[in-house]
């Protein structure tokens, strides 16, 4: 299981990276931790402080402002979402009160990573990018693609690079800037600061949202998540558990993942937070445990099969072991007559209306990952 520590570091490398893996393995969670460990490590890392005269809050002619050492934006991407969120848009103002003939006027407005890079001037800015490829990430991002090279940035100190690509926001005419805060503004003119690191996620089942761009893609570094028997013994709390619960789940998932694996790939695998984490499987009474896990079962991993396996019931059922361990899955296998075959007819699978008697179910998970004396679990049953 890769460590909040550990992505911080990449991000200091690489300043781009993405997590890519199936739903449940973390990822959200991940990012937060990572944001709070960045803001943590950089809260004392504020600039020298800035020397401002003749403000109008102070009545000393010259005062000094402390910096904070880092800002971070946590922004979700979807369908809706747009550049002019992301970087830069019109808004509107209000109406000049209730007078006659007031009009709605409308004025440029920072977005989400333009207001981090005017913070990041003085400090440092981590931007966090949940689902990304859920909106049109080429839209989004607009000219700011270029800007994600590190070399296309100033250096260190501010300055400009041989190499630095100055961009010309929309919206401003020239001279024009937008105030982000006090005492923090952005131009027309607008060169990317060096120190904007971007952590973004990506969920891998789904295909049927907009693809990332293949330009954005490549700026990132990608890390994969992939839920390991560690990872899935850490998250049940297998070691140190109260009951014999945890076990069966964790022997069970795993044996459906390798299934998952087999007939569609990694990227279709079930993440390890599936399962309670807090409090863990193994942390509970042997009772609420079982509760739980048949809970879970119903509710969420045979829903998920149903939807992989809708056109190949045979290949789940296959991967349940129905033919071994009886008819207690919660899946019904519905086929059709000869008749029905003949013109097309195919099988298709079912979760059961009535839930199952729970003994009966969970005797039927307790066979499925092989913590029942009889039961082999050397492989796959053959695909029916």
């Amino acid at each position: 299981m890769i460590t909040p520590e550990q992505v911080l570091a990449l991000l200091e490398e690489h300043t781009n990276v993405l997590l890519y893996g199936p739903p449940g393995t973390g990822k959200s969670h991940l990012m937060k931790q990572v944001e709070n460990l960045f803001k943590s490590k950089y809260s004392g890392c504020a600039a020298a402080g800035t020397i401002v005269i003749d403000t109008e809050k102070e009545r000393e002619a010259i005062v000094e402002e402390t910096v904070p050492g880092s800002h971070s934006r946590w922004v979700t991407f979807h369908q809706g979402y747009s550049y002019e969120d992301f970087v830069i848009g019109l808004r509107p103002l209000p109406a000049g009160g209730e007078q006659a003939g007031s009009v709605l006027s409308l004025e440029a407005k920072a977005g989400a990573l333009l207001e981090l890079a005017a913070y990041a001037k003085r400090s440092r800015g981590l931007m966090v990018i949940d689902e990304i490829n859920r909106g049109n990430t080429s839209r989004i991002f607009g000219e700011f693609i270029t800007l994600m090279e590190v070399d296309k940035r100033l250096d260190e100190e501010g300055k400009p690079m041989e190499t630095s690509v100055p961009v010309t926001l929309p919206y401003l005419s020239h001279g024009q800037i937008i105030e982000v805060a006090e005492g923090v503004e952005v131009g027309r003119d607008f060169q990317m600061p060096r120190h904007i690191y971007t952590l973004a996620s990506m969920n891998s089942v789904d295909k049927s949202t907009s693809p990332i761009d293949a330009a954005i893609r490549r700026r990132f570094y990608l890390c994969q998540l992939r839920p390991t028997d560690s990872d899935w013994d850490t998250v049940a709390g297998v070691e140190d558990a109260k009951n014999s619960v945890a076990g069966v789940a964790v022997e069970v998932m795993k044996k459906i993942n390798r299934g998952i694996g087999l007939y569609l790939g990694p990227d279709y695998m079930l993440g390890q937070y599936y399962l309670p984490s807090s409090p863990k499987l193994g942390e509970m009474s042997e009772q609420e445990a079982k509760e739980r896990l048949l809970g879970i079962w119903r509710h969420k991993v045979l829903p998920q099969l149903v939807e992989f396996f809708h056109a190949r019931p045979g290949i789940c059922m296959s991967i349940l072991e129905t033919e071994q361990h009886g008819a207690d899955s919660g899946l019904t296998t519905v086929l059709p007559g000869n008749a029905e075959a003949d013109q097309g007819a195919a099988p298709y699978i079912l979760i059961d209306e009535a839930e199952k008697d729970t003994d009966a179910l969970y005797g039927y998970l307790e066979k499925l990952a092989g913590m029942t004396s009889g039961d082999s679990t050397d492989g796959l049953a053959a695909s029916s």
